[in-house]
């Protein structure tokens, strides 16, 4: 199994002589699309298309919509639970999900004094 550390998004430039797959440009960017724990799918794009997806990825997150841990209708972003691995599945979450997870780690990290090993 491959490990996929990225989220839906996530944007790499790329030095490519193929052509855009929405366009006839030649591709200048990797544009991580659908993402779960088996892989993901990428996008090769050039500028302008990834402008295109960036700003309709944007417009999407401003419609509320239901997160994937509590519920409530909120604007949504993509994240993974901690617990499942940084290659586990991808959810959809609120803010205050995202902060209660935040919260969570750094209680775990403060407890088994992980941050004087640095």
């Amino acid at each position: 199994m491959s490990f996929i550390g990225g989220l839906p998004g996530d944007t790499k430039a790329i030095d490519s002589n193929e052509q855009c797959d929405n366009c006839e440009n030649t591709v200048t960017k990797r544009v991580q699309g659908e993402t779960d724990s088996f892989g993901a799918e990428y996008h090769y794009v050039c500028d302008d298309c990834a402008a295109k997806m960036k700003q309709e990825d944007e417009e999407y997150r401003n419609i509320l919509t239901s997160c994937d841990w509590c519920k409530k209708e909120a604007k949504l972003h993509t994240a993974r639970d901690f617990e499942e691995g940084l290659s586990g599945p991808v959810y959809e979450i609120c803010d205050d999900c995202a902060s209660k997870q935040n919260r969570a780690l750094r209680e775990e990290f403060d407890a088994e004094e992980y941050w004087e090993q640095f």
